[in-house]
């Protein structure tokens, strides 16, 4: 079982690739955009139970910034007149997962694009959320990784959408799908990422039932998360995005203590990997979230 601690930090590079998505809009017509590059942090916020299926589960709820800029050439939207400048990308996610297995329970992505043609005018692009709800949850890890397992996951996946796509229509109504994914762990070896102690990463594939890769992840099990992250869609249906680790800040650890709740002992404190289920103990056996 992987452990987490609130105040955990993992920091990224990032590139961004949404060429295609400025080439396929119609409202976007003769604009240009170089790959958006920036860098990206998930942060373990908070430890909490979450109704799955009626029951309440320990659960940790990540907080995921990106930001991004990449040049480009858009027009103005009062006079149509192009001018070059900077795309401006601020990526919000809130993600809740199991604790017990990592798997995805429910994700809300917001995006704000701007375009800054240096400083002579800015004008908003998009502005939009987009909800994720899983049922049962998506396991996309496995765990204890091994080289050549494979397994696969079957969910409803429930999407909803707000605000204003853009370049992109969004659905007015929610969409509910059965969504099935193949996982393969194909290798394990250094990732794309240099990083001290992840020579032996796990890969795992993310593959839909027509074979079409969707991600690729390299897991470091010494940093307790992905070394390196790549996706054909984190986000308005086709954008590229690659991860590569830059650092990982463990959360400040207290002391090693034992506290009663009810009848059960609970130890707190990093070395038994406890920090986080403190509180949780106490709100499950009085049968409320915690926060």
């Amino acid at each position: 079982m992987v452990t987490w601690n609130v105040g955990d930090v993992w920091s990224y590079d990032i590139e961004l690739d949404a060429v295609n998505l400025v080439q396929g809009s119609s409202d976007l017509a003769g604009s240009s955009l170089d790959i958006v590059t920036g860098d990206a942090t998930i942060t373990v916020a908070s430890a909490t139970l979450y109704n799955v299926s009626g029951q309440m589960v320990p659960a940790y709820r990540l907080e995921i910034d990106a930001d991004g800029t990449g040049d480009g050439r858009f027009p103005e939207p009062n006079t149509g007149i192009f001018a070059s400048g900077e795309l401006i990308v601020d990526y919000h996610e809130t993600r809740w997962v199991r604790a017990s297995d990592l798997a995805i329970i429910h994700r809300v992505q917001s995006i704000d694009l701007d375009f800054d043609a240096f400083g002579i005018w800015m004008t908003g692009i998009a502005d939009f959320t987009h909800t994720h709800e899983y049922d049962p949850p998506q396991e996309v890890n496995d765990f204890p990784m091994r080289a050549n397992e494979t397994w696969n996951t079957a969910s409803i996946h429930t999407q909803i959408w707000s605000g204003n796509g853009g370049p992109i229509a969004l659905p007015p109504e929610p969409e509910v799908e059965e969504e099935t994914i193949l996982y393969n762990i194909s290798e394990i070896g250094e990732s794309p990422t240099t990083y001290a102690g992840c020579e032996e990463s796990y890969r795992t594939w993310w593959n839909n039932t027509n074979g079409d890769l969707l991600e690729d992840h390299w897991w470091c099990p010494s940093v307790g998360n992905d070394v390196y992250w790549w996706t054909d869609d984190i986000a308005m249906d086709g954008v590229d995005a690659e991860f590569w680790l830059t650092s990982f800040t463990p959360a400040v650890a207290p002391a090693l203590k034992t506290v009663r709740v009810g009848t059960v002992a609970v130890e707190s404190g990093r070395t038994r990997g406890y920090v986080v289920w403190e509180k949780l103990s106490r709100a499950y056996i009085k049968g409320r979230p915690v926060n």
